[in-house]
């Protein structure tokens, strides 16, 4: 059993159930995005995956991880959100990388449920280290997002490719929902999983 709004595994319990088990740390502090699709628990077979996509541009990865998402969701054709929004790269990253894997992933899912990837919505501010480099992830300072359009009551999925400690996908919906956004659901194909909680 996973937590609904974060994908971190909680313990069986008899008074939740799958649909509606929330673990304790969302529920005192409920994180800006308002559920969590995961596929994939981090490995040394998902690292070297990740590490191939991110810094050797293998599409292919990005389309499979996508796709395997795609079971993750309620239904393909009946999907909630609006619009999906790739976790954006800072420009110096952009000019490092020459791509952002969160957009082809979302593309990937797009081509499915056949809702629009939109590029243009969201920006980051500031350039960080990769959450991957940071040794005590929870106590990093939040990179900084900023909403370019308004997007009062609509239903966004935001796209990303690993998610660590929460705090970049926290902050990115925290701009997105100042933005005007209904809901921020997060699509993470993988997950980087912690201590059990209760």
């Amino acid at each position: 059993m996973h937590c609904l709004r974060c994908a971190q595994p909680g313990p069986n319990t008899l008074m939740q159930t799958p649909q509606t088990y929330t673990c304790g740390r969302c529920l005192i502090t409920p994180p800006q995005f308002d559920q969590t699709y995961s596929k994939f628990t981090y490995c040394p077979r998902m690292k070297t995956l990740i590490h191939a996509m991110k810094f050797e541009g293998d599409f292919k990865i990005a389309t499979y991880l996508g796709q395997s998402l795609l079971t993750e969701l309620p239904d393909r054709q009946q999907c909630p959100w609006d619009t999906l929004i790739p976790m954006p790269l800072h420009p110096q990253r952009w000019v490092q990388r020459g791509f952002n894997p969160a957009q082809w992933i979302a593309h990937a899912v797009s081509d499915t449920i056949h809702r629009p990837v939109k590029t243009n919505c969201l920006i980051k501010t500031e350039h960080t280290l990769p959450m991957s480099t940071q040794k005590n992830r929870a106590h990093t300072p939040a990179p900084k997002f900023k909403a370019l359009t308004q997007l009062s009551g609509l239903h966004i999925a935001l796209v990303d490719d690993v998610m660590t400690s929460g705090i970049t996908a926290n902050s990115a919906a925290s701009a997105l929902k100042q933005a005007g956004a209904m809901s921020v659901d997060l699509l993470v194909p993988v997950r980087v999983l912690k201590t059990i909680r209760n």
